[in-house]
């Protein structure tokens, strides 16, 4: 991948974002900091460190603690990188350089040189980072992380550069040798935490640089949409396994989502058959398709596969209008994916920050736009038996609708979710995770 052009054309489109929003907020420019490390409470080490995702729009650190970008309209942005002297702790580095052309680069050894690389007394910059008091005597007069200015700042950031797209599609092809390893394990009979590790050692990435925490749920677990846990024993009686697990490259995240059967069977043929669910609604990914109608359609589709299995029965509408297809479907079908997991303007409707309303009966719903070229997006249905929705239904109206039964006989398998990471282009869509997948076969 030739990195440096990539990285020389998306930085142009940058710039000019920033130097546009900067200009309509009447602001002469900005001051982002990647954040610092935070002490852990009464204790002498510091949680893992998170950079600032206005940091990362601007270089692939996402290690660089303490440094800064300063953008000023119509200049070159200038990086002070803060890599102090110190025999405690190794230094962040650069890593790969076909950035640092781009930049003004100061590299500040100490805290007090960081300050000096500063602009000072300037009430027409904006910072943008998490605030903190000790930076008021020098940088108070500043605006703080102002909404207007943020929101321009998010609303151009759901269209993705090339450069972004295929850091993706490179945090998918990482992702995809975890999840390879991660199957096998399952196979192997096991443990949560095992798999997890499994998982780690093929994608090679440390914990704390996944985007987000591993969901290596056995059984039960799946039904958990965002299960945290890792057993550390495997359970006596494999049957099902869902793993919802990402990879990072220059700090953009891959999202991933596949279950597995550890037997041949019905459940084995129901996994198959929500796999083609999926790709279906994949197939409908294009310019001008309005989201909430696509995840309305997955609740047409994840009925008539509930009826086709036994689960329920009725009309797929009727199990939509009634509300059965949120207890078994109730989150959101996708959502934006890039510098964040769940990235920004998800629900933004302009670049004053007005909102998009939120479908009444879909609370969860994170994407409410009409897709558009550059757009990246996860595509995730899901199926889950749980307990705590399902309960209001025993004793509804509606109870014979669901075959009790049937749906009590799979509650051991906990669900199914499967997701793929898909770009809007500009005569359809591009799946990103399905690729991945296609060249590691």
């Amino acid at each position: 991948m030739d990195w440096k052009t990539l990285f020389a054309e998306h930085i142009k489109v940058i710039d000019k974002r920033f130097n546009d929003a900067l200009i309509a907020e009447g602001l002469s420019g900005v001051l982002i900091a990647a954040g610092e490390l935070k002490r852990q409470f009464l204790d002498d080490m510091d949680y893992p460190f998170k950079v600032n995702p206005h940091f990362k729009t601007w270089v692939p650190l996402t290690q660089a603690a303490g440094s800064w970008i300063v953008k000023e309209v119509n200049k070159p942005p200038v990086l002070i990188f803060y890599s102090p002297d110190d025999y405690w702790h190794a230094p962040a580095d650069f890593g790969p350089d076909f950035w640092r052309s781009h930049f003004v680069v100061e590299t500040a050894r100490s805290a007090d040189e960081v300050w000096a690389y500063l602009p000072e007394d300037r009430a027409d910059f904006a910072f943008i980072g998490e605030w903190q008091q000790k930076l008021s005597p020098r940088l108070g007069q500043l605006e703080i992380n102002p909404e207007r200015l943020l929101a321009r700042l998010h609303f151009y950031r759901q269209f993705k550069t090339e450069y972004e797209i295929e850091a993706i599609k490179a945090a998918n092809t990482k992702a995809v040798r975890g999840h390879l390893a991660a199957k096998e394990a399952f196979q192997q009979k096991k443990s949560e935490l095992d798999i997890h590790l499994a998982y780690l050692s093929a994608a090679h990435h440390a914990e704390h640089e996944l985007p987000y925490g591993n969901i290596v749920a056995l059984n039960e677990h799946a039904a958990i949409l965002h299960y945290q846990q890792q057993v550390t024993t495997p359970p006596d009686n494999p049957l099902n396994f869902l793993i919802d697990a990402g990879a990072e490259q220059f700090g953009y995240a891959a999202d991933i989502t596949r279950t597995y059967a550890f037997s041949d069977g019905q459940w084995q043929e129901a996994i198959q058959a929500f796999d083609a669910l999926q790709r279906s609604l994949v197939d409908a990914v294009q310019p001008g398709v309005s989201f909430p109608e696509l995840h309305h359609k997955a609740h047409q589709l994840i009925s008539a596969w509930l009826i086709d299995f036994g689960f329920v029965q009725g009309a797929p509408e009727h199990i939509v209008e009634s509300g059965l297809s949120r207890a078994f479907f109730p989150h959101g079908l996708g959502h934006f994916i890039g510098l964040q997991v769940h990235d920004v303007a998800g629900k933004q409707a302009n670049a004053e920050g007005e909102r998009l309303p939120q479908p009444e009966h879909h609370p969860y719903l994170r994407l409410l736009h009409e897709l558009q070229p550059g757009h990246v997006v996860t595509v995730e249905p899901g199926v889950y038996f749980i307990p705590s929705l399902l309960k209001p239904w025993r004793n509804s109206d509606h109870r014979d609708m669901v075959n009790w039964a049937k749906v009590d006989e799979y509650m051991p398998y906990g669900g199914i979710r499967i997701e793929d990471d898909v770009v809007v282009t500009e005569n359809g869509h591009r799946n990103l995770t399905r690729e991945a997948f296609d060249e590691q076969a």
